[in-house]
């Protein structure tokens, strides 16, 4: 785990390193079956940095919104630094921030495993590289100011997201009380394959952490939300837990530690 604050000096080659690293002993993999595993915590405020999202990392914003915290750059490349298509590009995450991409264009390479939640792209968003294939995915709770392209992806699921253009389509694009998203339509003749409902009859989003300065850290457990038509309105409609309040389980924990701490009344993160 890393906690990245805004103008870090080291924070560059931290974010360098673990993109190097991810190969482990079979580099020729990028990670794909080794064993090293990354969460990087995002600060709120400004970050000027790079990040080259791979196998195996999740990256958060520790704001209570996602234009609390912003990032530079944010990518998800082909296969091995940007060849070989995307058809393995799995278990990587992005949530609750803004990135503001160089050259307008964000990219987001990926097939499946691969979620974007609470994500602000200031720009465009590509959900391919090149000529690469890619092959599905889900983003939910977020915004792209400007055109998503779809590319190569054959199946991807948008929840409760807000586009301003959107651009291509293959086989299976599904849209749930997404904003500006093109009409259902059935083959690939005539429009693309898509199926969208208008609203999202009932929701729960995914919770998460926030920073608070010297006051430490909260839990945000979002409320149920019905009918719900594009991102969320009201980021204070969620019950903020200080971890005053929360049992952080650790790998040496047995289920009777954490059994005890769960009738206590205590909330638990693993």
């Amino acid at each position: 785990m890393k906690i990245i604050s805004p103008g870090q000096s080291d924070a560059q080659s931290i974010l360098d390193n673990i993109h190097a690293t991810q190969g482990g002993s079979q580099p020729a993999c990028n990670g794909q079956f080794d064993d090293l595993r990354y969460a990087v915590f995002f600060e709120p405020g400004t970050h000027n940095l790079n990040m080259d999202v791979g196998y195996y990392t999740t990256v958060h914003g520790l704001g209570k919104t996602p234009d609390d915290t912003t990032l530079t750059n944010l990518i998800s490349q082909n296969g091995i630094d940007g060849n070989g298509g995307a058809l393995d590009n799995f278990w990587r995450s992005v949530e609750n921030l803004q990135v503001k991409p160089d050259g307008g264009k964000m990219t987001w390479a990926v097939s499946q495993a691969a979620p974007l939640r609470r994500l602000v792209v200031d720009g465009d968003l590509n959900l391919f590289q090149k000529d690469g294939w890619s092959s599905g995915g889900y983003m939910s709770d977020s915004v792209v100011k400007g055109t998503i392209n779809s590319g190569s992806q054959q199946q991807f699921l948008f929840r409760n997201s807000d586009f301003g253009t959107w651009k291509g389509g293959n086989w299976n694009m599904v849209f749930v009380g997404t904003k500006n998203a093109p009409q259902s339509h059935c083959s690939n003749k005539g429009g693309i394959p898509a199926t969208t409902v208008d609203e999202t009859p009932l929701i729960v989003e995914k919770p998460y952490i926030v920073s608070n300065g010297s006051k430490g850290y909260s839990l945000m457990v979002p409320k149920m939300e019905s009918n719900k038509v594009g991102t969320t309105p009201d980021y204070d409609n969620a019950d903020e837990i200080p971890f005053s309040q929360v049992y952080v389980a650790k790998e040496s924990d047995t289920a009777e530690i954490i059994n005890k701490k769960l009738e206590a009344s205590l909330h638990l993160v693993f």
